[in-house]
Order: C-alpha cells, then structure tokens, then sequence
C-alpha cells in the first residue's frame, strides 16, 4: 500500500516596502498632480499581485484622489482640503496572503497675511463727509484662495466706521460714514479688530483712530479799535484785508466771515470775503467781526470766533 503525503505551499506575503509612508502638499497643488507611487512586491516570482485602494480617512476626502492600479500614481483629482488624510492600500497575492498600507498625506494652507496693519491714524473731530482711513494689503500665498474681511469689533462700540471695497479695486478699506457723531470730549480713540479669512485660516489685526479736537478759526491782522468813518459811508476801501485761518483747512468745514452790530450798520458784503465792504449810520459805535463755521453735512451754523471793532469819528 503507497501512502502519499500532501504538503500545502503558502508562499510569502507581499510587502509595500518601497512605497511612502507620507507626504505633504499644499492646497494650491495642481488637479492632476503625482502625490506618491504606492507599489508593492512579492518574493515568490509566480505571483501576481492585486492592490487595491481600500480606505479613505475622513470619508469624504476621497473624491480629490485618484488610484492607478496598473501604475501605483496616486494623483489629485480636485483642491485638495487641508488637514491630513490616511489613504489605505491592500495588496493580496495568488495565494490569498494579503498586506495594508498606509500612506498618510497632509495638506497645509497659507493663511491670509496683512501687509499694513496694525497701524493707526488721526482725524478731526468735526469730519462730516464720507472719508477713507486706511486701504488694506492683504496677502494670500494660496492662489486658488478667495480672501474675505470684516470687522470683527469696534472698541467702543460705533457705526461711524466701517469696512468696504475702495472704489475701482478689489482692496478692503476703512471708512468715517459721513454725518457721524465723533466728539473728543466723549471719546478720544476707536480701536477696530479686522478679521481677514480664506475660509480655512482667519488672521486678525487691529486700526486704531485717534480723534482730535477740532482748532477754532482765528481772524488775523483785525483791526480792534480807531476805524475811523464817516456817517453812510462805505468804509471798504478804509481798511485793511481781513483773512480767516482755520488749521484743520477748508476741506472740513467753510469759514464764513460776517459783520453784525445794530440797525445802524448795513452789512455791504458778506459770506465767503476777505475784504470788508459795509455801510454804518453813524460815526460811533460798536461792530462786531464774526467768523462761523457751517457743517456740510447738516448745514448749521456755529459761532467760533469774533472781533469787536469801535467806530470812532472820522479824522
């Protein structure tokens, strides 16, 4: 009687040995991209090995990669989103050995970056029309990246100042609304948290806005006493040059300069002068040089300065 024994061969069991265990990128890589070749091998020469893609960590990362069976490439299909992701790989020989594989990729992002800020100026208190502060150079290294920004607080609280587009271009800039209520007697400094995102990173700087109290306009080179004339004589050729000076300038408010005492002087001219030009009806007296300033956003009128002039007899 033969006997015969039986021996089952398993063979040896495949190995990823060659293929990366990691890598990094950034978010801005190129669909289409080659991220690594995931390979594996096997010492029985017979064999034949099948890897197959197995398992995606998160799930929903999945749809960005692309495997090549044949080749091994792993390549993108989509941006890719920042974090890292675990990709796994199952290698199975003829033999039914099997082997996993994981190659972990991370994918980091360039954060938005604010060129000029933190920064901070100074305006007048009596500002009352629409007036740029600051624009903003924000940076964003990722191209693919859309950069947002907003204000995130204003400290004290107000909604005289705000964010929006400068006008013609794609730059964020700060804004005094026109008609705001600033006051250096109640508060002398805003500080703005500006917050700028590409909707993975958000970066934060601070404007600062220092408010100055408004300078009163001042009559220069007025006579105050001895203007001689003579009754229901115009005296504008009698008289020096009068001027306003107002330090913050004209572009904030209009200097109006006028002459006012009682029915007996007649103002001649008046408004935006520099020279005088009335009529008095009688030779003594009191008149009284006034300066005002007139809001353009509201229109009123606000007394900042005078001169009192004394009519004496003409010589």
């Amino acid at each position: 009687m033969v006997s015969y024994l039986r021996h089952r061969f398993v063979g040896n069991t495949p190995t990823f040995g060659t293929s990366p265990g990691c890598g990094s990128v950034t978010d801005d890589t190129t669909v289409g991209t080659l991220l690594a070749t995931i390979s594996a091998t096997d010492q029985d020469a017979l064999d034949t090995l099948s890897i197959q893609w197995t398992g995606t960590t998160p799930a929903a990362n999945a749809g960005v990669f692309n495997y090549n069976n044949n080749t091994g490439a792993l390549t993108t299909t989509n941006q890719l989103p920042t974090g890292t992701t675990q990709l796994t790989f199952t290698a199975t020989d003829n033999c039914g050995n099997t082997v996993t594989h994981t190659y972990s990729l991370t994918v980091t992002n360039f954060p938005p970056v604010f060129e000029n800020l933190p920064d901070t100026t100074s305006i007048s208190e009596d500002i009352d029309v629409e007036t740029q502060l600051k624009v903003l150079t924000v940076t964003d290294a990722s191209l693919a990246d859309t950069v947002t920004c907003s204000i995130n607080n204003i400290n004290p609280a107000s909604t005289d100042l705000y964010l929006r587009y400068a006008p013609g271009t794609a730059d964020y800039a700060i804004y005094l609304r026109a008609g705001n209520s600033l006051d250096y007697d109640t508060q002398r400094e805003y500080v703005l948290t500006i917050d700028c995102t590409d909707t993975k990173d958000t970066v934060q700087e601070t404007f600062t806005v220092y408010i100055l109290r408004n300078k009163s306009s001042t009559i220069t080179n007025l006579p105050a006493v001895g203007l001689p004339c003579t009754t229901g004589t115009s005296v504008a050729g009698k008289t020096p040059t009068v001027d306003s000076v107002d330090s913050e300038g004209a572009a904030t408010a209009r200097t109006f300069i006028m002459f006012s005492g009682d029915k007996d002087y007649e103002i001649k001219c008046c408004g935006f002068v520099s020279a005088w030009d009335f009529f008095v009806g009688v030779n003594t007296g009191t008149l009284y040089a006034q300066v005002w300033r007139r809001s353009v956003a509201t229109g009123n009128w606000q007394l900042v300065n005078q001169n009192a002039i004394t009519i004496t007899n003409a010589v």
